[in-house]
């Protein structure tokens, strides 16, 4: 079925999986797909590169957009995230084991933005965040669509516990 019907544009969608490993699996589905990128609760960042090298790397491995503009991109969309020139220039330099929980999803965020993807998915962005932390990295799905207003985010997430009670036939 096509992902991306004109119906689904423009909108936020939350999908709740009880079970890991299927909520796993649909993610896995949705960033092979190639029109949706992922904005993981670990980051998916490469260990032994640093923020910057993260970022930019496989965009320019991938597509025709020079570094430089790669660069100058991301410095903006860490601006629209809240970062001063010395702070993204400080990220830029760190390794991701460095970063803590939110960063590391912002990172992931402005990748994915600079691939311009029709669909967005949040996978468990919120998880194991504190409240304040956790609203930020909700609010990202608000970023994508303001920059790209007729496209699509598709927020993945464990099902609540309390809401799968009383469900078992």
């Amino acid at each position: 079925s096509d992902v991306c019907s004109s119906d689904l544009r423009g909108r936020t969608y939350r999908l709740a999986v009880p079970d890991a490993g299927r909520r796993q699996a649909i993610v896995n589905q949705l960033d092979a797909s190639g029109i949706a990128a992922l904005v993981p609760a670990a980051g998916r960042l490469i260990a032994n590169l640093k923020v910057w090298e993260n970022i930019v790397l496989p965009l320019a491995y991938h597509g025709g957009t020079s570094m430089p503009e790669l660069e100058s991109r991301a410095t903006a969309l860490f601006g629209e995230l809240g970062y001063s020139p010395g702070q993204v220039r400080d990220l830029a330099l760190q390794h991701p084991d460095r970063l803590g929980a939110l960063e590391r999803r912002l990172v992931a965020f402005v990748r994915a933005m600079l691939a311009e993807p029709e669909v967005l998915v949040l996978d468990s962005v919120a998880d194991g965040l504190s409240r304040s932390e956790a609203a930020r990295a909700l609010a990202l799905g608000t970023a994508y669509l303001r920059r790209f207003p007729f496209r699509t985010v598709g927020h993945v997430e464990p099902e609540p516990a309390d809401s799968a009670e009383g469900m078992e036939a």
